[in-house]
């Protein structure tokens, strides 16, 4: 078969200079270690779905815009894969290899895969949310090949998955360039009013400096792998100032650039701190599935224009339901100063049983790759200020008792559905110990002209009816919780998704939905009751 993909016919080379100008989602994606060697392989790859078993031929590849998923508009291909179906995308590019080492990265392949380069394989892959890389050193050249083999066994899996199925590349590729004496991670941590950079990577000696808006306010040397940072007068990362310090780290032969933030994150008596002060969180649950690109947005302007829209109306936290944003949409977090609360995707089958209906539990081998995953996911996202929750077993689907996972934030197990633990409680229930936290809304309305039932807990067909009932949920849930001592809440839902018309916002063009006035004035009203009133 692969000599099949090597010997691809003129026609398909002939396309590609016609089609070097559509170039989705080129800015950096790692912005915790960004290096100048990098080569963005986003645009037009070919595609071909086969079934199980069945080989690609070569006339039936297709044109997709990677990083979206076929079956979505964006992606130019209109085919949805099936669960037994393999998909065989395949990329001819240009590259001028160097005397380094040259690596191949994907942020997010659904759901297993295999890499090809030139022909010859490289490397598998099973998990559909963490990035991964391959060392492409030993076979790069000037022209090259790229063959990635997807299958995604989970298709049809519950939840997220089961209303909104895709596979494929859904993530950024790129290619760098990097030194054998180089620094593979970085990890700031804060505490204590002190600064540890923790360095990991194949190094002698590392020369340090922190800059403040471009002004040198720390520079050091050091040959240990914990190094520690006077910063006089630190600047603290908030809500109102969300400040990001940048590091820079040069080796002997490396030079990478990093960024880090201020901040800590406790629980304390019930109460969420920011910085040792107590917050009342104004949150929204957002669940991405853009009926033009799928679980992810076009563009960076489009994830901006929705975290803007979020902070315009008054909410401070974003809780990430089923999907598991790309570091780019956490990176803007950190920079807009909003809070994330995300949750652990979950990606199993449900048990099918007669009499007592279909069961949402892990087997042994599950259990075994959502430790192994999740691991992976809280190391790749550690250094993000925004992120301050992870949720490890949304509703209780697939709960099973941890004990060896590392969290470096705060966390909930399964929102008190099944296992009770972790600094939050997310059920509605008021625990005086843990940051308790309500959830409102489930009111429907279309925008649009719809012919099918949204599905809501209440349906409106009367947009100021619709509105009036959401001011009148949050004065009546909501100022008594404050009271009460809970620390905040999530309004379910910012965008229409699917058939739920629980959106503040209609799902095809992002059109708002809800007064403005209603939420910005019960958020701040919320705040300064917590902050004065209680």
């Amino acid at each position: 078969m692969l000599n099949l993909v090597l010997s691809t016919s003129m026609y398909y080379f002939r396309r590609i200079e016609k089609r070097m100008n559509i170039k989705p989602f080129q800015e950096y994606p790692r912005m915790h270690l960004q290096r100048d060697s990098y080569v963005n392989l986003n645009g037009l790859w070919d595609l071909q779905i086969c079934p199980s078993g069945q080989e690609p031929t070569e006339e039936d590849f297709q044109s997709i815009l990677v990083p979206f998923v076929p079956g979505t508009a964006a992606s130019l291909y209109p085919k949805k894969p099936k669960k037994t179906d393999v998909l065989w995308y395949q990329l001819q590019f240009a590259y001028l290899p160097c005397d380094k080492q040259t690596f191949l990265h994907f942020e997010a392949v659904d759901q297993d895969c295999e890499i090809y380069l030139n022909g010859i394989f490289l490397q598998n892959h099973r998990g559909s949310y963490d990035a991964f890389e391959v060392n492409v050193t030993s076979l790069i050249k000037y022209q090259n090949i790229l063959v990635v083999r997807v299958e995604d066994h989970e298709l049809s899996a519950f939840g997220y998955q089961k209303d909104h199925p895709f596979s494929g590349i859904y993530g950024s590729v790129w290619l760098e360039d990097r030194a054998m004496n180089c620094v593979e991670e970085i990890e700031v941590e804060y505490k204590n009013q002190k600064v540890f950079i923790h360095l990991k990577g194949n190094f002698e000696q590392a020369a340090i400096t922190i800059t403040e808006k471009g002004k040198p306010v720390h520079s050091g040397i050091t040959n240990q792998k914990v190094y520690e940072a006077e910063i006089k007068n630190p600047h603290v990362w908030s809500l109102e100032d969300p400040f990001l310090y940048d590091i820079y780290i040069q080796t002997e032969e490396d030079v990478v650039k990093s960024y880090f933030a201020l901040r800590t994150i406790e629980n304390k008596q019930g109460q969420f701190c920011l910085n040792g002060e107590a917050l009342w969180l104004n949150g929204i649950v957002d669940e991405t599935w853009l009926e033009k690109s799928g679980p992810i947005c076009v563009s960076e302007e489009e994830i901006k224009h929705r975290l803007f829209q979020i902070k315009e109306l008054g909410f401070q936290a974003v809780r990430k339901c089923g999907t598991l944003e790309r570091n780019r949409w956490f990176y803007l977090c950190d920079q807009l100063g909003i809070l994330v609360f995300q949750e652990v995707p979950q990606s199993f089958s449900e048990t099918k049983s007669f009499l007592f209906g279909n069961k949402k539990e892990r087997n042994e081998e599950e259990k075994r790759d959502y430790i192994r995953e999740s691991s992976i996911l809280f190391k790749q996202y550690r250094n993000h200020p925004s992120l301050v929750a992870w949720i490890l077993f949304p509703k209780g689907w697939g709960a099973f008792e941890i004990e060896s996972l590392k969290i470096n934030c705060l966390w909930d197990i399964s929102e008190g559905r099944k296992l009770t633990g972790g600094d939050f409680c997310l059920n509605g229930n008021l625990d005086p110990n843990r940051i308790s936290m309500k959830t409102v809304g489930s009111l429907g309305y279309w925008q649009e002209v719809r012919e099918v039932l949204g599905k809501a807990r209440k349906q409106y067909d009367d947009k100021i009816d619709w509105n009036q009932a959401i001011e009148e949920l949050l004065e009546s849930q909501l100022e008594t919780a404050v009271q009460k001592g809970y620390a905040g809440y999530f309004y379910e839902r910012f965008q229409d998704c699917g058939l739920k018309n629980d959106g503040l916002f209609s799902k095809e063009s992002l059109v708002i939905k809800v007064n403005e006035r209603i939420l910005k004035h019960w958020n701040r009203h919320f705040r300064r009751l917590y902050k004065h009133g209680r």
